[in-house]
């Protein structure tokens, strides 16, 4: 877009309104990384004010010019800018969705698997079976490390802490696993069951979010 409003600013020589007009569009692409960082509602509707206060100089600009070659590449700047406000849009769906999940999933579940594992340890411990407090003690290591590494991945965008969080997701079925067989014929074993379940949803959660976020970054930077 940005390269569109430099164009016909050459065109019609129409320099403080052209100028404008891109100045308020490289306040809405900052708005809108803005908001793709912090995902707060606020820094969406600041945002979603510049793409109305740009698309309102556009439109009056596409309305006032009449000689065809500019009128044209005028055309071409508004259907540009209404493209990528279709694609901010699609953001912030994601970016809502990708919120709703770590609030309602993510940091739900997380504390959850935690402080489930860290009953069965305490309870196996004191029950004398120390190989299913063992196997606690290491799913909870697991899990987080699996909350650290998916946290991070997803505030910094960065796949190698995705891989570590597959890796660690890999440890905690293992653990799990352990855990079941060594709690088998006690009530533990029902409680590591429902962190089994727990793991699972969270999992799917983060692989969800972390497409989301892919998406978010190509949309953001096409």
């Amino acid at each position: 877009v940005s390269d569109r409003f430099t164009e016909y600013k050459r065109l019609v020589g129409v320099a403080n309104a052209v100028d404008d007009m891109n100045i308020d569009f490289q306040r809405l692409r900052r708005g809108v990384l803005v908001y793709t960082t912090s995902g707060k509602e606020a820094d969406y509707k600041a945002a979603q004010e510049l793409a109305t206060q740009t698309k309102g100089k556009v439109d009056a600009a596409v309305k006032q010019v009449i000689v065809p070659e500019r009128a044209a590449i005028m055309r071409e700047i508004s259907e540009t800018f209404a493209s990528y406000i279709k694609q901010f849009e699609e953001v912030a769906a994601l970016q809502r969705d990708m919120s709703k999940l770590r609030h309602e999933t993510l940091d739900v579940f997380g504390p959850k698997m935690a402080s489930e594992l860290q009953e069965i340890a305490t309870q196996a411990a004191a029950a004398g079976n120390s190989n299913a407090a063992v196997h606690a003690q290491t799913a909870l290591h697991s899990v987080m490390e699996v909350r650290l590494f998916a946290m991070r991945a997803l505030d910094e965008h960065d796949e190698a802490m995705v891989a570590k969080s597959n890796e660690a997701f890999a440890r905690l079925g293992k653990s799990m696993t352990a855990l079941e067989a060594a709690s088998a014929g006690t009530p533990l074993q029902a409680i590591a069951k429902t962190v089994t379940a727990e793991d699972e949803k969270y999992h799917a959660a983060f692989e969800k979010a972390w497409e989301e976020a892919v998406k978010i970054d190509t949309l953001v930077n096409k």
